[in-house]
């Protein structure tokens, strides 16, 4: 008697109104998706430290793979020479960290000349630009819109305090969030060649 509902089952109602009803079916599929959504929005404060600590850990690990396949065939390279592994990778970390210092070292007096020149002659710059819009402003065939200008020139420095209190407002939670930027930043520039150094070193095992 099973085996004959069972060679009938397709026949049945079940099997024609639900199973073989592709709307059916859809719905069904767009409920489960729904259910998942709505079960992982209420248990996602408790994978909220999890998610955190992979995030952070995530950029370390994309920056080593990234590095460890630029600097390899280095590392292959400086191995011919009779070294071993270890003392190559030693070797291609005191070249790339003489030639970090030398790019720093290079950058920053040129970069600090350009900020102190800005500096200096950004009052010049003001008072030109206050020359030359006043310049404008006194021609004579602006001389019929003198009230119009004004009330632009009002509502735009109206318009620019209302922005200068919404950026102070703003500016506690940007400056967290830039906080937490350069933390990541930094806990990844740190850990990135600890990694690299030891997928380097145990990718010789796979090569033997």
């Amino acid at each position: 008697m099973k085996r004959k509902k069972t060679e009938h089952f397709s026949e049945t109602w079940f099997f024609k109104w639900i199973l073989n009803n592709q709307a059916v079916v859809a719905f069904f599929i767009l409920l489960l998706i729904g259910l998942t959504v709505l079960i992982f929005t209420k248990i996602s404060p408790i994978f909220s430290p999890v998610i955190q600590f992979m995030t952070i850990i995530m950029l370390p690990l994309v920056i080593s793979m990234l590095l460890y396949y630029l600097i390899k065939p280095l590392v292959l390279l400086v191995e011919r020479t009779g070294l071993n592994r270890t003392m190559s990778i030693l070797v291609i970390y005191a070249i790339l960290g003489l030639l970090l210092v030398w790019g720093i070292s290079t950058a920053i007096p040129s970069l600090q000349n350009q900020i102190l020149i800005l500096i200096r002659n950004a009052p010049s710059y003001i008072a030109r630009a206050n020359s030359e819009t006043e310049r404008w402003i006194n021609l004579p065939i602006l001389s019929n819109f003198h009230g119009d200008l004004e009330s632009m020139l009002s509502d735009f420095s109206a318009r620019m305090v209302n922005y200068a209190e919404n950026f102070s407002s703003s500016a506690l939670t940007w400056v967290g969030t830039f906080a937490s930027t350069v933390a990541r930043v930094t806990v990844a520039i740190i850990l990135a060649p600890f990694i690299l150094f030891y997928l380097l070193r145990d990718s010789q095992k796979d090569e033997t």
